[in-house]
């Protein structure tokens, strides 16, 4: 009997041992693994957009000849990210010019345009969201006197004529 209680402290001896393993007793040392040096990358800053506004629409001068060159100009301003405003000049509701102006962060810039108009009228302009509108008239005319004579007609006893010539100029034609 004696040995029954020694082989069974034996086993039970054993098995404590064995769930002492299991019962994860004993001190584990991980060593970390080595990583690359990283450097660090700054996050850019986002860029903000252009915001561009019109100003100042100047049309010089308001009352042209015709043929007469008519320049229409505005400021275009830049609240935003620095950026190239595209503008387009309309007359009468049709596109007849438009330019691109790079406008940096926080300025202004002046675009400008020049055009004329053979025939007389009022012209309405749209430049962005500025509107305006020139007048068109024919030049005065210029009338001259060329020449004024009597022509006595010796041959029927009666009396002369009188000849007037009068040249007129409308700047156009004379």
């Amino acid at each position: 009997m004696r040995r029954v209680i020694a082989s069974t402290f034996i086993v039970a001896l054993l098995l404590g041992l064995l769930v002492s393993g299991i019962s994860c007793t004993e001190t584990v040392y991980v060593t970390p693994t080595p990583t690359p040096t990283s450097t660090l990358v700054p996050i850019p800053t986002p860029t903000p957009a252009p915001s561009f506004s019109l100003s100042l629409l100047t049309i010089s001068p308001a009352e042209a000849l015709s043929g007469q060159q008519v320049q229409v100009s505005a400021t275009v301003s830049n609240s935003g990210g620095s950026g190239t405003y595209r503008t387009e000049l309309e007359v009468e509701g049709a596109v007849v010019d438009a330019k691109d102006v790079w406008v940096p962060s926080g300025e202004t810039r002046t675009v400008a345009f020049s055009l004329s108009r053979n025939e007389p009228g009022v012209y309405n302009v749209l430049l962005g969201d500025r509107r305006g509108s020139f007048t068109v008239s024919n030049p005065p005319l210029h009338l001259t006197l060329d020449y004024i004579g009597v022509k006595n007609d010796h041959n029927s006893g009666g009396p002369g004529q009188i000849f007037l010539i009068l040249l007129v100029d409308d700047g156009i034609q004379q």
